[in-house]
């Protein structure tokens, strides 16, 4: 499958900025999420992004009536599996801090 510019992380670097906040468990990254599984621990070891297409259900359809209103589709991992080592360099070749774990 041909992916699109827009559609990859490598043209989309914030991703890898947020990604390595979130390995630091970032106050300020951690607030864009409802719930932190390690807000009271030590922050994950690597993190991956997936990419889904998520559509609303039908009206009226079984799961519409069960409240599932959402239907996704997985398309494909968008960021393969990170650890802060893996991008100190990134960081550092685009001039951003290195997020203190």
């Amino acid at each position: 499958m041909v992916v699109p510019r827009d559609k990859n992380y490598q043209h989309n670097p914030w991703l890898v900025h947020l990604a390595a906040k979130l390995l630091a468990n970032d106050p300020g990254a951690t607030s864009l999420i409802a719930h932190n599984p390690f807000e009271n621990g030590p922050p994950p070891r690597y993190i991956r992004a997936e990419h889904y297409l998520y559509e609303f259900t039908k009206f009226g359809s079984p799961d519409a009536r069960e409240g599932k209103w959402w239907s996704r589709k997985k398309i494909r991992t968008y960021l393969n599996p990170i650890s802060m080592e893996d991008v100190k360099g990134y960081l550092k070749n685009q001039g951003w801090k290195i997020p203190r774990v």
